[in-house]
């Protein structure tokens, strides 16, 4: 599935381009009616509503050339005809000026586990593997010095050409944390000094010869900010006992690997589209657009559940209370008479904390293997998991972990079989006895899970008519390159950093209840864990000394929400914390010593001062948007 408001190499718009064209071929065919309908029409009518359909037409252009702008501000679109008609339009931002840069790589390698001192510096192309001891990692450096410091980076595009690829596995970006030199780099003085953070990833091609694009905004802004913190990126791939893959280096001559650098004063998104349709008759009609967000370049990632990073079981009617955590199938059924009731589902769940919050998912979709030739087919449905479960580690054996009757030991469903959304997200059509993969587009869902509208509980399967039988590869399948995928499209706002939520250590979070937590107390820990950080619970209402004792253990507390700001609830156990503290509770604020009184409101932006500190490199100085909308209330 090519994915909206991308862009292969050198900026060719794929389907954008096809999405216009049709609507324009519409639009045009629709206007050539309307003038065989128009003799019984007063003629103004009908010039109005074909002005304000070019006009349309002339908006739908504008929006394209912003999603292929790369976050570049301004922009006038010169008269376009469409049949005997034309249009003209604008992009207007509140950017002053915009620069772009080109850089060149001015040093690459990759060092070799099995040759762990011999240097490859002049190697090209530049390998990557992920086999036991035979791991191979490619390194590269940009130069951004040029730029002049805390200078405002709007968009950063790393684009890579792949020489042959590992057409099974996924191929993940880290930035390097050590010196190098390209004629110094082994195995033995580089390979572990890199961060833990993936800043984004290649996705498995179909073929070699060709240009992918990786989105590093956050990554330059921070080299940019601290010239001496570039060290440069390395690629690791991600699936153990991977193919070889390979890449140009800076000796390929016009396929060497550049980085596409755009700044600017201002803020660059959202914009205003303006466009102006003129009739062949010289009536004129014009349309605007405000608060129209223009987005970076894409970063494709594929998710599995293993390792970690998920999970998926299934669960059956026939034994309700047994897990199949670990089974190397998901079963997905509905084919016994003497039931009236779905046989068989499958969960699963992704972790998507590697998306940037406030990204916008371009496109998502669910990829599952079909192992069983023999299956029966039928309608496939894709529904929203609304409470939380375990996977367990049995494979049909009575014990911990999701069943048919229990979300998790001791949990019960609320409804036996699974707690989740009767309206299918997507629904594909299984054909009898085909081995292979098959999609359900899950874009929307994923757009919920990262805009906050719906808590990540996962994904049930499920048949749609009597009569499904089929089996998917699950987890635990014995060839890991069938596992379940979903592969994610996004894109962050122009000016935004783009990177995903992350850190380490310990965070106090004081709840209502420790015991009994609200629904939003539990997606906030989940968030926390999500991004990282070990979160230790503590009850408002536990005694002073327990508090002493964990504020001195942990890095930060958090308050929540659901807290009561009366002297019942929190009261001032953390006034004197030696942590920072912070508080969802604005009846709070005065009882923290975060004000002298409750705030009842709180501004949108928090004005960056320091760019020194790790956590403030990757943005730029100045005013950064931290809500949509002003807040009452509520403290920080």
């Amino acid at each position: 599935m090519i994915s909206p408001f991308c862009t292969n190499n050198r900026g060719y718009i794929l389907l954008p381009v096809v999405m216009t064209l049709t609507l324009l071929a519409l639009i045009a065919f629709l206007l050539n009616r309307h003038n065989g309908v128009a003799l019984n029409m007063v003629a103004s009518e009908a010039e109005v509503d074909q002005a304000l359909a070019v006009a349309e037409a002339g908006l739908e252009h504008a929006k394209w050339l912003v999603h292929d702008n790369v976050c570049a501000g301004d922009m006038t679109l010169a008269a376009t005809a469409l049949g005997d008609h034309s249009y003209t339009a604008t992009v207007d931002s509140a950017v002053t000026s915009v620069t772009g840069y080109s850089f060149n790589s001015d040093r690459d390698a990759f060092v070799n586990e099995l040759l762990p001192d011999i240097n490859n510096g002049a190697a090209s192309p530049l390998k990557v593997k992920n086999t036991a001891g035979d791991n191979r990692r490619a390194l590269y450096h940009f130069d951004l010095s040029i730029i002049p410091a805390q200078t405002r980076v709007t968009s950063a595009t790393l684009w890579l050409y792949v020489v042959d690829n590992d057409s099974l596995g996924t191929i993940n970006l880290h930035p390097v944390n050590g010196d190098w030199t390209e004629n110094e780099a082994i195995w033995n003085n580089i390979a572990s000094s890199y961060d833990d953070q993936v800043l984004g990833s290649i996705t498995q091609q179909l073929s070699g010869d060709v240009w992918v694009a990786v989105n590093l905004t956050a990554l330059s802004q921070s080299w940019v900010n601290d010239p001496t913190a570039n060290h440069g990126l390395m690629l690791i791939a991600a699936l153990e006992n991977s193919l070889e893959s390979t890449y140009a280096s800076n000796d390929s001559g016009s396929l060497c690997p550049y980085l596409e650098v755009t700044t600017a004063d201002g803020e660059v998104s959202p914009v205003t589209l303006t466009a102006t349709a003129t009739l062949d008759s010289g009536v004129t009609r014009s349309l605007s657009r405000e608060a129209y967000k223009a987005y970076q370049p894409c970063n494709t990632i594929t998710m599995q559940p293993d390792a970690g990073a998920g999970k998926d079981a299934y669960v059956s009617i026939f034994r309700p209370s047994a897990n199949y955590g670990v089974s190397e199938v998901l079963w997905v059924q509905d084919w016994n008479n003497d039931v009236d009731e779905v046989n068989y589902k499958s969960l699963l769940k992704f972790d998507i904390g590697t998306i940037p919050t406030g990204a916008r998912a371009l496109s998502a979709v669910l990829s599952l293997y079909q192992n069983t030739p023999g299956s029966n087919g039928g309608l496939v449905e894709v529904h929203r998991i609304t409470s939380d479960w375990a996977e367990g580690d049995l494979s049909g054996i009575t014990g911990p972990g999701v069943t048919w009757d229990d979300r998790d030991t001791g949990l019960p469903w609320d409804t036996p079989g699974g707690d989740y959304d009767l309206t299918p997200i997507a629904g594909t059509q299984l054909p009898v006895g085909t081995k292979g993969w098959f999609d359900w587009d899950i874009t929307k869902l994923v757009n919920g899970w990262i805009n906050g509208a719906y808590d990540n509980y996962g994904l049930l399967l499920m048949p749609a008519v009597y009569g499904t039988a089929v089996y998917f590869d699950s987890s635990d399948a014995t060839d890991p390159t069938v596992y379940p995928r979903l592969t994610i499209t996004y894109a962050g706002e122009c000016g935004d950093a783009a990177v995903a939520p992350r850190g380490s250590g310990k965070v106090l979070m004081v709840v209502s209840d420790e015991w009994n937590m609200t629904p939003d107390e539990e997606s906030k820990k989940s968030l926390f864990e999500g991004w990282g950080y070990t979160v230790n619970l503590i009850s408002q209402w536990d005694v002073d000394w327990n508090f002493n004792i964990l504020a001195a253990d942990n890095d930060v507390a958090y308050v929540s929400d659901a807290v009561d700001p009366t002297t019942w609830g929190l009261g001032t156990r953390l006034a004197e914390a030696i942590i920072g503290v912070v508080s969802e509770e604005g009846g709070l604020n005065d009882d923290l010593g975060i004000s002298s009184a409750e705030i009842t409101s709180v501004g949108t932006d928090i004005d960056i001062i320091d760019i020194s500190h790790f956590i403030t490199r990757i943005f730029p100085n100045g005013l950064l948007p931290i809500y949509s909308a002003a807040m009452s209330g509520k403290g920080v």
